[in-house]
């Protein structure tokens, strides 16, 4: 028996199959490490998890993201007691933890739509210890 249903349900009712197909951040388990100062590009195309040690304060920019409403996530481990900057396109999401260079840092970052001129971006930092 699957743990999972193709169809969503509304009211108990079966309303839209879904796609067969998952999301590439649930498969894409590529894990990128670097050092990083200065300025760093996120390459969406190079991974799906980046563990990241800022070794000075480091301003992120992001590239490759998905074109159009092709929706996708990556996760992003960050230490360093240095100060990150994330692009202006980014939105943090209410509630996300301050950054604190003395713990690891996991910030889940959500391309709702990565055309050029429309993007829209949300992060989340949770501190793991």
């Amino acid at each position: 028996m699957p743990i999972y249903s193709r169809y969503q349900l509304q009211f108990g009712k079966e309303v839209a199959a879904l796609p067969d197909t998952p999301k590439e951040h649930q498969i894409n388990g590529i894990r990128v490490t670097a050092n990083v100062s200065g300025t760093y590009a996120i390459d969406w195309n190079a991974g799906s998890v980046f563990v990241l040690t800022m070794t000075a304060n480091t301003t992120f920019s992001f590239t490759n993201l998905p074109t159009g409403v092709n929706s996708r996530i990556i996760t992003v481990i960050l230490t360093g007691a240095f100060v990150p900057t994330f692009p202006a396109i980014a939105t943090p999401k209410p509630a996300t933890d301050v950054y604190n260079g003395a713990k690891l840092n996991e910030y889940t970052i959500n391309c709702v739509n990565g055309t050029a001129a429309s993007e829209m971006i949300y992060y989340h930092n949770e501190l793991l210890n």
